[in-house]
């Protein structure tokens, strides 16, 4: 089984990294829709962080899982 979470790193005010997880992203999803929300939560401050200044980075992890005993 393979699952997929896409992590949205930002940066606060101090230079530390804040990041969220979301579960299962689209599979077409675009830089350009990730960076959109991004920013929004930035501008609306949609976090309890209100020191969020910057966008960091955005990736997805995939992780496959095998079971060995059933």
């Amino acid at each position: 089984m393979q699952t997929k979470v896409l992590v949205m790193e930002f940066v606060d005010s101090a230079g530390k990294k804040f990041s969220i997880r979301i579960a299962d992203p689209r599979e077409d999803i675009t830089p350009e829709d990730v960076q959109d929300v991004m920013d929004l939560a930035i501008d609306k401050q949609l976090f309890n962080r209100a020191d969020l200044v910057s966008v960091g980075r955005a990736y997805v992890v995939a992780t496959t899982q095998t079971d060995i005993l059933f």
